[in-house]
């Protein structure tokens, strides 16, 4: 196991669009340390750089968690912020898996099982044959109407009803499959996307709390409690998490904001924080965080003010 510590933020009561840049650190290598040609890389970049009308900001290549490539062309720089479009698919998609590896659903269910009452009065085999999975892929076989959702405020039924494709055949970029796919887990779960993966956060962090209390010999707070503080505190509270570069958690850390301070509220740690220190990357990224949205000091609850012993 390496010794990098990434840290993943993971904002459990609002989803931003707005992604702030985190320059250097991803753990960096070589395509050809990775497997990769540079002469391969070179091509891509050579071809998405000569599509025409395309203003591309940046450009950055993963290989087994590490940054192989990187570009930012003029104008633009790496530690500049990035509006982030469509980071809805990633959490819709996080979603599905989650319910899949909860036995809720399956990515070769039939979507129209889904919705039965929605369905047209003639079923086709098109419509019959589509899968999660093929929304999953934007491959339904529908064609993409932006305007849907838009003009209808019960737009599942509509879009049902419109003409089928062969579905898993042809990619077409298409935000109707998210949405599709949103509700697929709303159905299954009978939560909204936000909300199963903000339960499904806070179990976790409960479970490694657990964990952490039978080592350092304290009660922790039970499931019901820490859910309810995330009702309490909203938006004002965020979970961060340290976790290495092979995903192996090490350190949680709710973090709430009160005013011109943000609090550190409850922590846990998992027994590899024992060799890598991944609560102080937690704290030193929460403490960077507020301070770049002008928060003036951040509570660790660890020392009391002198009149108040």
């Amino acid at each position: 196991m390496k010794n990098n510590i990434l840290l993943s933020l993971l904002v459990c009561f609002l989803f931003s669009n707005t992604v702030f840049s985190q320059v250097n650190e991803l753990p960096r290598s070589t395509p050809e340390q990775e497997g990769v040609p540079s002469q391969a890389v070179s091509a891509l970049l050579d071809s998405l750089f000569s599509i025409p009308q395309t203003d591309i900001h940046s450009v950055m290549m993963l290989r087994h968690g590490k940054v192989i490539a990187e570009v930012y062309p003029e104008p633009f720089k790496a530690e500049y912020q990035h509006t982030q479009y469509s980071c809805s698919k990633t959490f819709v998609s996080a979603a599905v898996g989650l319910a899949v590896d909860a036995n809720l659903l399956r990515v070769s269910d039939r979507v129209a099982t889904f919705f039965p009452d929605k369905l047209p009065a003639e079923v086709s085999p098109e419509l019959a044959s589509m899968t999660v999975h093929d929304l999953l892929i934007m491959a339904s076989g529908i064609d993409p109407d932006g305007n849907l959702r838009a003009e209808n405020s019960c737009w599942i039924k509509p879009l049902l009803a419109k003409p089928v494709k062969t579905p898993g055949k042809l990619f077409k970029y298409d935000s109707l499959c998210t949405y599709l796919l949103s509700a697929i887990v709303q159905q299954v779960t009978g939560k909204t996307v936000l909300a199963y993966l903000q339960e499904k956060i806070f179990k976790e962090f409960h479970q490694v709390q657990v964990e952490t209390a039978k080592r350092q010999n304290f009660v922790p707070p039970d499931l019901k409690t820490l859910l309810a503080e995330k009702e309490a505190f909203g938006e004002k509270a965020e979970i961060y998490v340290a976790e290495t570069s092979e995903g192996e958690k090490i350190a949680y850390g709710l973090i709430v904001k009160d005013g011109k301070e943000g609090d550190y509220y409850e922590a846990a740690s998992t027994d590899l924080n024992r060799k890598l220190p991944g609560a102080y990357a937690l704290l030193w990224q929460a403490m960077r965080d507020l301070k770049k949205d002008g928060y003036e000091r951040f509570n660790l609850w660890g020392i009391a003010p002198a009149n108040q012993p």
